[in-house]
């Protein structure tokens, strides 16, 4: 059995990593992952799926055991088969449904509405398997549909932070600019025939806030008029200035002059209407404007906070009842922790004093969710479960699946939630960093336990090694750290690497093992060069080795006898030669052919005689090059390869049948702002291969 392993939600081929719900997770990655399952030199080629699972941050390497088993390492505490992103969810009897495929989109979703046919829309920031950006249809069979809306934002991202659909009409807000084919202007607003999926003509024109920002975060419908909130200015085709919150008509483009909504954030946003009421967040705050004429109604809840930063983060409604959540400790004077209920069947709402929680422990609701009987409450990636009779906690008959990241949607279906979410594991047990499987794809109960992640896994002749920032490991804890030998019952053995800090990389080569990291003593007698050594298979000596390193090593990659490797360094063999060199494979010593680089190397790829870089540098060999770049091994002439990232937390780089991948947290590819996750690039001319997956989780692709 062979694997591919890609880091999903936006990914490309060239393969530069950097980060980790919708395909994938659409946010999962496309981890960097050296196809060499026995740690030699072979790239495979890959074969047929035979089946797909997904883990939960990066899965930085794998092996194969000659017996067919397959390991694969990395820094994730949960892997299994893919969950849909769409699911739901009823928390009296814990039943979960999928309603939409796994590999819809890669990104994030935001907003989930029905389409009032049994099918839902989902907005958020993604790229969709059918081309689709920002904006995709899950049909009532529970697969995507064939619709694009053609959002666009220029040379950024587009994104949907509203939805709302409306006799027959979806009303989509956002930050896109341009909507439709033939691509028509369309500022943050936009509305859509459900029956043809045809571009309406209503098209409501915004102008910047005082920031400079503009970005519709909600939509709600009441009495005829499309109520909007987030940040902007002027709003409608008179250009009524309304800033954080509108009124619109719904017959024309214009805007109602006679609501005029003031001393607003112009930063809004989620709105909700109630019995001529709004309830809007505003700065952080819960306020409350007169539907008609946009006036506050003055009301107020009091937050008694602990610790003094604390404050309100979310509200929903439901009937009557408004709840608000945050962290606080009472609410108008009356104690009730980090949940509060209001009766708001009158003009005003009304605290209840009768209830209360004791919520524990004590973190701040950042989400807050509510169904006929419950309310669930999301608190440092946690849920809880409280009566919404009287407050107390709650214990379901089977645990939410709902885990770190979830986004929920906007709408309760009697005692169901829906809801999306950035997480393609959930209802998956603990699997900390190191799993094996059989040749059927099925775990294997091998369970070394590092107690941090494993970066790197090489499997010789039958043995297992395992390289990274654990400083415990093994079924009986070893204490034994960054480096061991691990045995098919997942016990350390004698084998005893004694490394003193994290590896990075290894690769069995000339039969000994060759170690990349931040190490400065490594072997069992001490006698392994720092940074970048080699120890013997057979018991863990230093094999001699003339290179040295001043500082640490990221990452190589081997072309015949040259070793080209990257890092953080000054001098390699006291020569002065900075965070990239070449060396020779057979006898140590270094060579030249390799640009200068401005700053630390944290990914290398060799692929047709030309050497990828991803790393911290802004530039190669005298050319201008924002953390990634190519060179040719032969001579080190700088490529014209330049794609443009900016990068905030660096992973990895690996080459992948003749792609580019690279993993890492980044903002921006070529100018588009992304959030984080993995890039697949193509190595002839640095383009994002339109191959969605999964930003925020790893796919896993077991192939026979």
């Amino acid at each position: 059995m062979r694997v591919l392993v890609l880091n999903v939600l936006l990914s490309g081929f060239a393969l530069i990593s950097v980060g980790c719900t919708l395909e994938a997770n659409i946010a999962g990655q496309m981890l960097p992952s050296l196809l060499r399952p026995d740690g030699g030199d072979g790239v495979v080629d890959a074969p047929q799926i035979s089946q797909k699972i997904c883990a939960n941050g990066p899965v930085f390497s794998q092996a194969e055991m000659p017996s067919g088993e397959t390991i694969l390492a990395g820094d994730f505490t949960r892997i299994g088969p893919c969950s849909s992103p769409f699911l739901k969810y009823n928390p009296v009897t814990g039943a979960v449904e999928s309603i939409g495929p796994s590999d819809a989109a890669v990104g994030e979703a935001h907003v989930i509405e029905a389409d009032g046919a049994g099918g839902y829309y989902v907005g958020g920031y993604f790229e969709a398997k059918n081309g689709s950006q920002a904006l995709i249809h899950i049909k009532p069979d529970g697969t995507l549909s064939d619709w694009n809306p053609q959002l666009s934002r220029g040379a950024l991202a587009a994104g949907v932070s509203a939805l709302k659909v409306h006799d027959g009409v979806l009303y989509v807000g956002g930050d896109f600019t341009a909507a439709g084919s033939p691509s028509l202007s369309r500022t943050a607003l936009a509305a859509f025939d459900i029956a043809t999926g045809d571009l309406l003509p209503w098209a409501p024109p915004l102008t910047t806030d005082s920031f400079g920002d503009l970005h519709i975060r909600s939509i709600e419908i009441a009495s005829g008029s499309i109520f909007i909130a987030g940040a902007f200015g002027a709003v409608g085709a008179n250009l009524h200035v309304s800033e954080g919150v509108a009124k619109i008509n719904l017959t024309d483009n214009n805007a109602d002059t006679s609501f005029a909504a003031t001393g607003l954030s112009s930063q809004s946003g989620k709105m909700k209407w109630h019995n001529g009421t709004l309830v809007l967040v505003d700065g952080g705050g819960l306020v409350m404007l007169n539907s008609t004429n946009g006036a506050n109604t003055g009301f107020v809840a009091g937050l008694t906070a602990a610790p003094a930063w604390g404050g309100f983060s979310d509200y929903e409604l439901k009937g009557d009842e408004l709840w608000i959540a945050g962290m606080f400790d009472a609410v108008n004077g009356h104690p009730t922790r980090n949940i509060a209920k209001f009766d708001f069947s009158g003009a005003t709402p009304t605290l209840d004093t009768g209830w209360a929680t004791t919520y524990e422990p004590e973190g701040w609701v950042s989400q807050l969710k509510v169904t006929d009987s419950h309310i669930l409450s999301f608190t440092n990636g946690t849920v809880g479960y409280w009566n919404k009779s009287n407050g107390t906690q709650y214990v379901p008959a089977v645990a939410s699946p709902v885990g770190e990241g979830t986004y929920l949607g906007a709408l309760n279906e009697g005692e169901e939630l829906l809801y999306v979410h950035k997480s393609k594991t959930l209802g998956l047990p603990e699997t900390r960093y190191l799993v094996m499987y059989d040749p059927d794809g099925e775990v294997m109960p091998w369970a070394p336990s590092p107690n941090d992640y494993v970066k790197s896994v090489v499997v010789h002749e039958g043995r297992i090694f395992v390289g990274g920032r654990f400083t415990n490991i093994g079924v009986t804890p070893s204490g034994k750290r960054y480096l061991v030998e691990l045995d098919t019952d997942g016990e350390v053995t004698s084998w005893d690497a004694d490394a003193n800090d994290e590896i990075y990389d290894m690769r069995s080569v000339q039969g000994s093992l060759l170690i990349a990291g931040e190490f400065t003593s490594i072997g069992s007698d001490g006698m392994g060069a720092a940074y970048l050594a080699k120890l013997s298979f057979v018991d863990a000596t230093g094999v001699p080795w003339t290179t040295q390193v001043d500082g640490r090593v990221f990452g190589f990659d081997i072309e015949g006898s040259a070793l080209v490797f990257g890092g953080g360094f000054s001098t390699v063999d006291g020569q002065a030669v900075e965070n990239l060199a070449k060396v020779d494979l057979n006898t140590g010593s270094l060579l030249g052919g390799t640009p200068t680089v401005d700053s630390w190397v944290n990914g290398v790829a060799v692929i047709d005689e030309k050497v990828y870089l991803f790393g911290q540098f802004t530039d190669v060999g005298g050319e201008a090059r924002s953390r990634l770049a190519a060179f040719n091994l032969s001579n080190g002439s700088v490529t014209a390869w330049a794609p443009n990232i900016a990068v905030w937390a660096s992973r990895a780089m690996r080459e992948v049948s003749g792609k580019v991948i690279v993993m890492a947290h980044f903002n921006t590819y070529n100018g588009v702002s992304y959030t984080e996750g993995t890039l697949v690039l193509d190595p002839d001319t640095g383009a994002k291969v339109a191959d969605p997956r999964n930003l925020y989780s790893s796919t896993v692709w077991l192939e026979e």
